[in-house]
């Protein structure tokens, strides 16, 4: 599920969800403000809570978002 493949859509890979929370980052945000956000979106569809801490542990792991002072998730410069 961590990839795009014959059978699984971008929208449904963790790939794609990273995509989203990305778009999402214009300001600091907490996990919880994320999940709210991608659900009030509806792009939640075939995603819940775990997937999102997931997508996090991926997007930290490639250097691309970071936590700030008060532990929200922000994007690298």
């Amino acid at each position: 599920m961590l990839r795009p493949q014959k059978h699984i859509r971008l929208s449904e890979s963790i790939l794609g969800l990273g995509a989203n929370i990305l778009n999402l980052l214009l300001r600091p945000l907490t996990p919880e403000q994320i999940y709210e956000k991608l659900n009030n979106l509806n792009l939640l569809i075939s995603h819940d809570f775990e997937h999102i801490i997931l997508a996090l542990d991926f997007l930290y792991a490639c250097g691309v978002i970071e936590l700030n002072e008060q532990g929200k998730i922000v994007k690298c410069s």
